[in-house]
């Protein structure tokens, strides 16, 4: 009874305890603020992680586009290699016929 008086008076029992106190809640809060701030960090990682895979990917894309283009261009399109094919048969009959019309009209000569 006389301690527990005694500390009520000076104090010294109660101090102590709230010091323990205080210093349990200050290292509480810094490890939340530490765990925050960490948090933080990681969403702002991933945030830049994100544009960087985002931009690698319309790259990609635009590349893709690049090699489908560049390779059209050494395949020559089949409905136009026929065409041309085509033309240049049209063009062989036409000379062909003139030819047999001029040795038709020499030999009636």
């Amino acid at each position: 009874m006389v301690a527990v008086a005694a500390q009520r008076v000076t104090g010294y029992g109660i101090g102590m305890s709230d010091n323990a106190d205080s210093a349990a809640t200050r290292l509480w809060r810094d490890r939340a603020q530490l765990r925050e701030h960490e948090r933080d960090e990681a969403q702002a990682r991933a945030r830049i992680a994100e544009e960087k895979v985002a931009i690698l990917t319309a790259e990609n894309d635009r590349l893709a586009d690049e090699i489908a283009r560049l390779r059209a261009l050494l395949t020559p399109d089949a409905t136009r290699a026929r065409a041309e094919t085509e033309q240049q048969m049209e063009n062989l009959k036409t000379a062909l016929l003139s030819l047999l019309d001029q040795s038709t009209g020499d030999s009636l000569h």
